[in-house]
């Protein structure tokens, strides 16, 4: 009986979603998916004495994990904001390349390409397409 309500209490909390403005925010949220993914991962250890919630924690750990890559990039993305951002039109519709400075066009381009199952050549012109426009004056 205590798990029973112990279970309508947790299914009965809901998170407040994150402003994707306030870096705080995100990196507390950021923080907490951590922490609950090192649970899981203790979890792991012993699935046979699982109890209910246990599981339930368990087969969170896929949304868990998409939602911190999510958070992570929206907090990267608000502490250190890209120079340049290059759209690439493909199958899929309008993609962003995102570039910060230090970073490696050909590894971008080749990443890019890779993810989106386009042709080797193709990330060698990106590449260079980028460079030149990050070129000044360009």
């Amino acid at each position: 009986k205590a798990k029973a309500k112990a279970k309508a209490k947790a299914t009965v909390r809901r998170r407040m979603p994150v402003d994707p403005q306030n870096a705080e925010a995100l990196g507390r949220r950021v923080r907490a998916l951590q922490k609950k993914l090192r649970e899981i991962d203790k979890l792991k250890a012993a699935p046979e004495t699982l109890d209910v919630l246990q599981r339930e924690k368990m087969s969170s750990e896929q949304g868990v994990r998409i939602e911190l890559q999510q958070l992570e990039r929206q907090l990267q993305l608000l502490e250190r904001p890209p120079r340049m951002i290059f759209d690439v039109e493909t199958e899929e519709g309008l993609q962003e390349i995102h570039y910060h400075d230090g970073d490696d066009c050909y590894e971008l381009a080749n990443t890019f390409c890779q993810k989106y199952g386009l042709e080797r050549g193709l990330a060698d012109l990106l590449a260079s397409n980028m460079q030149e426009r990050l070129m000044p004056g360009a």
